[in-house]
C-alpha cells in the first residue's frame, strides 16, 4: 500500500522541478518528510536535496521552511515527522528582501 502526497514548491525549489508549482509524489506507506525528500532528490535531481539538508548533519538546514498541511515540521519531529495520504507539503526557500 502507498500514500500519495501533494508537494508545493516555492521560488528556487520550483526552478529546480522544471516550474512545477504542484507535484503529487506517490510514497510507502511508512512514509516521513526524510522520505519525500528522497523521492524528490530522484524525480528531480541532488540540488532539492542539497538545498534542503545540511550536509554535515543530514538535518533539515534551519534557514528553509517544510510545512506539512500548514505545520512546520520544526515543531513537529522534523525529518522524522509522518505523512499520510492527502497530505500537503510546502517547501519554502530563505526569503530575503530589502
Amino acid at each position: 500500500m502507498s500514500i500519495d502526497v501533494r508537494v508545493k514548491l516555492f521560488a528556487t525549489f520550483r526552478e529546480i522541478a522544471g516550474g512545477q508549482g504542484v507535484v503529487d509524489v506517490r510514497l510507502s506507506r511508512e512514509a516521513t518528510v526524510k522520505d519525500l525528500i528522497d523521492e524528490l532528490s530522484k524525480l528531480f535531481g541532488k540540488e532539492i536535496e542539497n538545498m534542503l539538508l545540511d550536509p554535515k548533519t543530514g538535518s533539515l538546514k534551519s534557514f528553509n521552511n517544510v510545512l506539512v498541511n500548514g505545520h512546520n515540521v520544526k515543531l513537529l519531529q522534523e525529518l522524522r515527522t509522518k505523512l499520510d495520504n492527502g497530505d500537503t507539503v510546502a517547501l519554502f526557500p530563505p526569503v530575503g528582501g530589502g
